[in-house]
């Protein structure tokens, strides 16, 4: 059977090529925003220490990605805290050259990658709220300091992206410096941890959030809600102007940002 091309809906066909098109143009937009093109370690001056360079107990159970990340020279900042990064494994991971930096600052890194899982209605089981905990992040950083890797157990908590984590927890924990929420998530649910750390009348040790001004394309209002809805300093609220969800080509900035509140914690 031959095909009258005279005859075929050229309008209809050329309407569909332009909105794959534009589909294609606004995929290939997303995946540079979301994506990095650098996802190992370059720096030859730093050493990786993973999980399986250490001897664990086998009935712990533990986050199934974590590693120590320090200087090879050895060039670390006097009583200076480990920073402990935490993010999610399938969603948000910690930029490599901001990790790179800090090492280069003189900072021990211990980043922690968890696997998010939800119940129904929002309701947290056991095993989900104990995927991370200051119990086993006490576990990961005495476990490196007893194999000489670091030589303090204090640290200081920052987040990225995670819309549940035990802040509270981790504000009561004596061997916690401080805590730092990068893109926290907010809504009546996920909120309510961070109003019991900041309704506390502790304030010995402070809680900083940082927020990227956009998703991918346009405003975000998290930093807007919480200012709102949460009794904290506006001087505690740090947002990266025109930056996206990835902070990608604005991790100096983010940099300097964590930087200043260390100094000044």
């Amino acid at each position: 059977m031959k095909i009258d091309i005279f005859r075929l809906n050229w309008i209809f066909i050329d309407t569909i090529i332009i909105i794959l098109l534009v589909l294609l143009l606004l995929g290939v937009k997303i995946f540079k925003q979301t994506h990095r093109w650098r996802s190992i370690f370059a720096n030859t001056e730093i050493k990786i220490y993973p999980k399986s360079s250490l001897k664990i107990i086998p009935k712990k159970k533990l986050p199934s990605t974590f590693y120590l990340v320090k200087n090879k020279l050895n060039k670390q900042r006097i009583n200076s805290p480990v920073l402990v990064f935490v993010d999610d494994i399938l969603i948000s991971n910690f930029p490599i050259g901001l990790v790179e930096a800090f090492c280069t600052y003189g900072y021990n890194v211990v980043n922690i990658s968890i696997k998010l899982t939800f119940l129904r209605n929002h309701i947290l089981s056991k095993e989900r709220f104990g995927t991370i905990n200051c119990k086993k992040i006490h576990y990961i950083l005495d476990t490196y300091k007893k194999n000489q890797l670091i030589t303090t157990s204090n640290y200081f908590l920052i987040t990225l992206n995670l819309r549940h984590f035990p802040y509270q927890e981790a504000y009561q924990d004596p061997r916690c410096q401080g805590i730092i929420a990068i893109n926290p998530k907010f809504n009546s649910f996920s909120s309510k941890p961070i109003k019991n750390v900041l309704n506390s009348n502790d304030r010995l040790r402070r809680f900083y959030m940082i927020f990227s001004e956009k998703r991918y394309f346009f405003s975000k209002q998290d930093y807007k809600k919480c200012r709102k809805v949460l009794p904290i300093d506006k001087s505690n609220i740090k947002i990266v102007k025109n930056s996206r969800k990835s902070f990608k080509n604005y991790e100096t900035i983010l940099l300097s940002e964590i930087l200043n509140i260390l100094k000044n914690k």
